[in-house]
Parts: C-alpha cells; structure tokens; sequence
C-alpha cells in the first residue's frame, strides 16, 4: 500500500523516485539517503517513503558535498536537534 494522506483520506502518488534527503543531527549534516517522493493529490502535501536500506553518503565521504547540494530536503531527527543546531549556527 503506498502512503496515504492522513487529512485527506486519499492514497498518495509516487510523483519523485530517488530524491536525495540530507539527515540532520544537532551537530549538523550526518548522512544522505535516497527515498521516493510521495504527493496528496488534493493537498499536494509530500513525505519521504521507502528509503533506501542504507545511506549513499555520509558526510565524512569526499562524495558527501555533490548528494548534499543536489537534495531535495533535509530531515530531522527531533525538535531538539533542530533548536541546537540552530543555537550553534546563530551563536545564540
């Protein structure tokens, strides 16, 4: 079954096949993964589904920054990491 929009109540189309998403830790970019992009076709709402069973960079790799600036999202594991990461960018 492929994902379905929860407000909508529609299942949702397979609009991207391998769009790169950059994952994100409080101490910033960790690694790339390849998902498929999936779309309400009534919100157009999008998710990331049926990711890859491991990463294709992680950012200790010299191939990490040519996935990193051809992604299509970034992901984050919580809140948290993302108020910390963005202490640390901003200096606050």
């Amino acid at each position: 079954m492929r994902p379905v929009c929860i407000p909508c109540e529609m299942e949702m189309a397979c609009t991207k096949v391998g769009a790169f998403v950059e994952s994100m830790t409080a101490d910033g970019p960790y690694q790339i993964w390849s998902v498929d992009v999936y779309t309400c076709p009534v919100c157009k709402c999008e998710v990331g589904a049926k990711m890859a069973n491991s990463p294709i960079a992680r950012h200790f790799e010299p191939t990490y920054e040519a996935f990193a600036k051809s992604r299509y999202a970034r992901a984050w594991g919580s809140m948290h990491e993302l108020s910390q990461y963005a202490e640390k960018e901003t200096g606050a």
